[in-house]
């Protein structure tokens, strides 16, 4: 009997996890996890059924209903109340902590000991712990978090690169009373993508959308058809000509979103949790010094972190060409090769340097060079493309001199330790470094 129990309870918990993991996903999905759970109670697969590796089995996420996207959007959605009034994102529950991701501007105002209060969608207060407001990057993205004995699911993170123009997407936020609705209640808007655009713009708006939004919606979700937080809503986008003109602001009708993966690449697992099911799409840090670094890697550390500092203040400055000559200088010092970088030598660059390097680029520029920006460009078509969108064709190549540093293409830089198509190799490198984070 006590063996029959443990059986009955073991079940119990794994239907709960199942639950709470496919909440928003289809039959299809819940199926197949139910036959692998059977064969495993059955003793056919050895494979532990506890283990969360069970949701491996889930069959793509599919489009749901705007209805059912509704109700997920209502329930990861949170009001923010301090200096200023926004919205906010449940993203990650550890424990009886939870962890909202939110836009800067909504909590950058916040004075030391000043009140900043998360309302969740059951309508209860919670204050914000002291000290955990944590800007991420240089763009509009902040997390913030609270403690809550209250059982809330965060929301499911997508792939914020999948979503193409003329996609339908959801915002959902809490705008500021007005004199005909005078009390912050929660708003679900739909709308299409304008643009998901790599160009570099101010604080990472680079999600262009039709969304209808008010003041207050700021830090909201910007959801896809699957029900996938793939944004945070930033601001509407506005006409500086009419606005000065008018000495009032004036908005274009666009509005403006930060795409999540600048949050996966600054946060890292501040706002991911594989135990409870969410997606972990761009793990990422921003640590030199990386846990998973093997004492080869770790050698010369110290000259390392200075010239990696070096690069940092020159990307700063806006000097890309400067940054690139001193990439270019600790690249083939880590591979112990004379320019260009070989396979060989791409394949003894340390993990932690790689990262580290991608992290400093992409930040600096807002997402415009970098490794991640040049694996997304390698993804869309191959290198051939890849070299007419980043002008390394030799036959349509401009020397620095004839170009200033802002107008080179997006996903030009790094470019001086890479010989051509060796690109592909470094980009391989890097892909399976975050793997293994």
């Amino acid at each position: 009997m006590p063996e029959a129990c443990s059986e009955d309870s073991r079940i119990a918990t794994v239907l709960e996890r199942m639950d709470r993991g496919f909440v928003g996903t289809n039959v299809t999905s819940r199926m197949i996890a139910l036959i692998v759970l059977s064969l495993n109670i059955g003793g056919i697969v050895a494979a532990p059924v506890l283990s969360t590796t069970l949701f491996l089995f889930q069959a793509p996420a599919q489009a749901q209903s705007q209805e059912a996207v509704g109700k997920v959007a209502q329930a990861i959605t949170v009001r923010i109340e301090g200096a200023t009034q926004g919205s906010g994102v449940l993203v990650k529950r550890d424990g009886n902590r939870y962890t909202v991701l939110t836009a800067w501007h909504v909590v950058s105002g916040q004075r030391p000991g000043e009140e900043l209060d998360i309302y969740t969608a059951d309508g209860q207060r919670h204050p914000v712990e002291q000290g955990s407001i944590k800007r991420l990057g240089q763009v509009d993205m902040a997390t913030v978090t609270f403690i809550s004995s209250g059982f809330y699911e965060p929301a499911t993170i997508g792939d914020s690169k999948s979503v193409g123009s003329g996609s339908s997407i959801y915002i959902s936020g809490y705008p500021l009373p007005t004199s005909a609705v005078p009390s912050r209640i929660w708003r679900f808007l739909k709308g299409d993508l304008i643009s998901n655009t790599l160009t570099a713009i101010p604080n990472g708006y680079q999600l262009l959308y039709s969304n209808p939004t008010l003041p207050g919606m700021s830090g909201g979700a910007v959801l896809n058809t699957q029900g996938q937080l793939i944004g945070i809503h930033g601001q509407g986008e506005t006409d500086s000509e009419m606005s000065e003109q008018k000495d009032v602001a004036v908005k274009t009708g666009t509005n403006q979103g930060i795409p999540i993966k600048y949050a996966l690449r600054h946060a890292g697992n501040r706002i991911t949790s594989h135990a409870e099911g969410n997606s972990h799409v761009e793990p990422a840090t921003t640590s030199s010094r990386l846990p998973y670094a093997t004492g080869a890697e770790q050698q010369n550390s110290a000259n390392a972190e200075l010239e990696m500092n070096a690069i940092k203040v020159t990307l700063a400055e806006g000097n890309y060409l400067k940054a690139d000559i001193a990439t270019e200088k600790i690249l083939l010092e880590s591979a112990k090769e004379d320019a260009p970088l070989t396979k060989e030598g791409i394949l003894k660059l340390p993990c932690n340097l790689l990262i580290v390097l991608d992290d400093a680029w992409s930040s600096a520029s807002l997402g415009k060079y970098g490794l991640t920006t040049q694996a997304e460009l390698l993804d869309r078509g191959g290198y051939a493309e890849f070299e007419l969108r980043t002008s390394w064709r030799k036959a349509g190549f401009l020397t620095p001199i004839e170009r200033s540093d802002s107008i080179y293409p997006n996903g030009y830089f790094p470019r001086k330790a890479i010989n051509g198509a060796a690109v592909t190799y470094l980009i391989d490198r890097f892909r399976s470094c975050r793997q293994r984070l």
